[in-house]
Formats: C-alpha cells, structure tokens, sequence
C-alpha cells in the first residue's frame, strides 16, 4: 500500500548545485534560543489544539515549541536548502552536499545528523495498494455503513458535527466535487509534495478515501462522518519511496495537532523502499524502530486519535502489517468481506513484540467509494476500510466528548464481534455503533490512577474490581517500549508502580481477559 503524508513547510534556499545533495535529518540539542514559551500556547496553537489538550489534562511541553529561528537560520547560511522543521524531534530537514553537512555538524547546537537510512530508535529511546476493480455500476454505501451501525449513529444525531479530521494522502483528483462533497467544511489544504495548495493534483486515492467519510448523496453515497470538519493533505511523492515520506508524516501530523486535528487518518503504510538500504524488517515492527511509527506516537500523547490501515499484504511475501500499523497507540484496521470472512489481502499480526494487530475490521473488499471520475465503484483495500473507521470513532467522540483518545481505541475495541477472542486476524473484530447502545459496561471502568502528573517515581492504581482476576499492568514509553509490568497479587489492593525518573509520557496499559484501559500519566 503506498504511502501518503503531510509537512509544516518553513522556507527553502534556492537550489545552487548539489551533484551529491543528499536530505539530512539534523537533530538539534535544545530550544533554550526560542522565541516561545509553554506560557504562551495561543503563539503556536489554535484555540482547538489547547482545548483538546485541557480536555485530556495533557500538559503544554517543549515538544509542543518551534524549533528555534536562530537554529534554523545559523543553519541555512552553510549554504543548505531547508525543506520542513519538526518540532517534536526538534529537528530541520535539510537537502545539503558533504562540505555542508560537515559545517552543519560543527555547530555547537547541533546533537546529531540522520540520515535516510536511519532509524527513528537509532536516536530516540523509545504499499502496495491494490487498484480499482473497475466496476461502472451503481452502487451505495448501503452495506458498509450498516456493518458499523452507522444508519442508528446518524438517527441519533451524531454525523460528526465538531469533530476534526485530517486525511493524509496522495492526491484528490476529482471530476465533480458539488455533487458529493458540496456540504462538507474544509479547514485546511496543503499539498507539501508541490508546496502549493493545489490538492487535485497525482492521484485520486485521497479522494477516494475521502468518500468513505465526508461523501453524501442521499440516493449513493453517504460518508460516516460527513459533517465533520476536515483538513486535506497531499504527503506522498508517487514518484518515488523513500523514508523522506515518513518524516513527511510526521510534519503533517504536527501540523494537523497545531491546528486543532481531532483525527488523523492515515491510509498508508511503509516497509520497502526504491533504495533497499532504507527496508524495514518485520522484527522491527515493534512501535518504536520506524520514524513514522514514532511521530504516530507522538501524536497520540497530543490527544489526537490515529487511525490507519494494517496493510494490503496478507496474501503476499510481507504478509504483515506495515508501518506505522505497529505503533501501541494506533487504531490499526484490517478488511473484511461482506461475509465478515477476513479479506484475503488484509495484512495480519502479530507485532515482533507479539501485541495483536489489527485492532479492528471493516468492509474492505467491494467497499464502495467514489472513483476519480467521481462514480461510485467497488474497489479493495485496507485504505478505505480504515477511513470508515475514522468516521465511526468521530460519531463516537461527538457523543462521548469526554473520553480521551486512548479511552476512545478502548471502547471501540470492545464493541468488536470478536472482543472475547481476539486475534491476529480480526483484532477485536467488526465494530459497530449499535453494541454500544447494547454492551455490558468494561469492568475495568472505574480503574484510576494517581497522580497523572509526576512528580516522584511511584504511582497508585485504585478502584480494581473484586470479580476480576489476572489483572497485569504494563507500562510503555513513548517509543513504545515495554519498561515494566506489574501483576496484581488481590483484587482490592492498592497497587504502587515504580516510575522512571526520565521526564516524558508514560502509557499504563492495565488488562484483565480480554478487557483492556490505556491511562496516560506525565512524569514531571
């Protein structure tokens, strides 16, 4: 499945001669020469980005800082062309020769210098799509749509009215966009291949993804969340593969937090590459290896839900699921069959550090979608299973505004058909809005823990149920790293869990059966 991903554009220098210009990641020490402050958040967020953070009591941080203009302009008079900054690797890409990069490595700011063949756990501890079946007859979204119970979400009210979504794709070539997208809020419009705001531009495979949610047409099409608010994103050269597209993920997903993005869907994936020095291998995929999976990390501890494909590879030489699918703090999602049998092609588990994925499924063989002549068809993928995920989650967080994005994986999970057996197949299976309205309440509900905030190394887990037995609590780091685990001894204690003195996010993923709570805490 090929990838698709979205950058912060900053500035360039015009392009003297570079017979060996090569890109560069240049990882800098420190932001102590910005020109913000975490006291000044409405500087560099929207109004939407603050409240989502107060929302989930998640923290303004230095990650949340620009990289520093002094930085960036002490490294563009070597001479270098700067394409994007990162602001939560505190980062510039630049596209430089050798001399260059040796004055660029000089400078006393400067920590470290990747490069594309790198690795994101190199430096921080922490596709294949499958073509349009061609079909011209008429068909509706019908289906889809009742398999995720998307018909009673809509009855009650909730079609995704203040829920923001980014889409990071390829393109969003279209014939005729009144007929099917003439209600719909644009919030924004980027294409950061051509840096320019044309989207309707190399590939109709955003647009296509698009029609899944924003889509409606009373009589063809109806998306699952077409009133929500949306930010289009054009990421992917489809020209080329190379890990630059995963570093433009990561500026796309900054960009999208800094605008107040609720939910980022991200049909894509990586794994191989033109320059095979740049591969993936499956006993990387474990969260943390990848840059994409770790920028998806980060954007998990900025509130934002991600939602992506597992991958078109089930059926082929890979067969697993691609990147940043990996990552412990996604909603990953497989495809099925309007049987429910699993698509062939859907790209299966587990992670190399054996956590189930997918997450979830939804119809992703003959899902209908909108082709760039701008008819409804039947075509296959993980990419438009996903999308209709999306809208279910943002149906759901319109109703429930009080979950966080964690809480929010949570609960889909459990209104999967499969939640008692899950697996590497299915996940927890097909999702549907309809059980929530039926489903038993998680025993594991009522579990908290405190401080979220700390400031010492130990923390307190209350409110564990009586009836529940085999309780475990694993704790991962940002980079998606099992540090602990802790197996509850009686259902009644009061747990203590040792916490690193490293200051950042912290994940506790407390699990009895087959019920799960993810709970965010901040070391101070």
């Amino acid at each position: 499945m090929k990838v698709f991903i979205t950058i912060f554009f900053i500035l360039s220098t015009p392009l003297l001669s570079f017979a060996q210009s090569e890109y560069k990641l240049i990882l800098l020490k420190d932001k102590t020469s910005s020109n913000y402050s975490i006291d000044t958040p409405s500087e560099y967020l929207s109004e939407k980005s603050i409240q989502r953070r107060k929302k989930q009591n998640i923290p303004i941080n230095e990650t949340d800082l620009p990289v520093s203009n002094y930085y960036v302009e002490e490294i563009k008079e070597t001479g270098v062309e700067i394409d994007y900054t990162s602001k939560w690797l505190n980062a510039v890409l630049v596209k430089g020769n050798d001399e260059q990069i040796e004055l660029i490595r000089n400078l006393d700011f400067v920590g470290n210098i990747a490069s594309l063949t790198s690795k994101a756990n190199d430096y921080f501890q922490s596709p294949n799509e499958l073509e349009f079946n061609g079909s011209n007859s008429v068909t509706t979204t019908e289906l889809q749509n009742k398999l995720l119970g998307i018909p009673q979400m809509h009855q009650d009210g909730f079609k995704g009215e203040g829920i923001n979504i980014a889409v990071f794709d390829a393109g969003f070539i279209h014939r005729d966009w009144n007929s099917y997208f003439g209600h719909i809020n644009i919030n924004d419009e980027y294409n950061f291949v051509g840096k320019n705001t044309d989207i309707n531009l190399y590939h109709h495979h955003g647009y296509s993804v698009l029609s899944t949610i924003a889509s409606y047409n009373k009589n063809e099409m109806i998306g699952t969340a077409y009133n929500a608010n949306f930010s289009l994103y054009i990421t992917e050269d489809v020209s080329n593969e190379t890990r630059l597209e995963e570093l433009y993920w990561l500026f796309a997903a900054e960009r999208a937090d800094s605008a107040g993005v609720d939910i980022i869907n991200s049909s894509l994936g990586y794994f191989t590459f033109d320059n095979s020095s740049e591969d993936y291998f499956q006993d990387e995929l474990n969260g943390k290896t990848s840059w994409i999976s770790l920028a998806a990390n980060f954007a998990s501890t900025k509130g934002m839900l991600v939602v992506t494909s597992a991958g078109n590879e089930g059926n082929k030489n890979w067969e697993k699921i691609i990147f940043p699918a990996d990552s412990p703090f996604v909603l990953s999602v497989g495809a099925i069959k309007s049987d429910m049998d699993l698509a062939a092609f859907s790209s299966i588990g587990p992670t190399a550090d054996n956590r189930i994925k997918p997450d979830v499924v939804a119809l992703g063989q003959l899902a209908t979608v909108l082709s760039s002549s701008s008819n409804p068809v039947l075509s296959n993928g993980t990419s438009y299973s996903a999308p209709q995920i999306a809208g279910l989650a943002a149906g759901l967080w319109q109703r429930q505004p009080e979950l966080t994005n964690l809480e929010l994986i949570e609960l889909i999970k459990s209104l999967g058909n499969n939640k008692h057996t899950p697996n590497n197949s299915y996940g927890w299976g097909l999702p549907t809005y309809d059980s929530l309205i039926t489903s038993i309440e998680s025993p594991l509900k009522n579990i908290n823990v405190y401080p979220t905030l700390v400031e010492g190394k130990q923390i307190s887990i209350h409110n564990i149920p009586q009836n529940v037995n085999d309780l475990t609590c694993n704790i991962y780091n940002i980079e998606g790293k099992n540090i602990g685990i802790h197996h509850f001894k009686s259902p009644n204690e009061i747990v203590t869990v040792n916490i690193p003195n490293k200051r950042q996010v912290y994940f506790l993923q407390i699990i009895a059966g087959n019920a799960q709570k993810t709970i965010r805490i901040f070391k101070k």
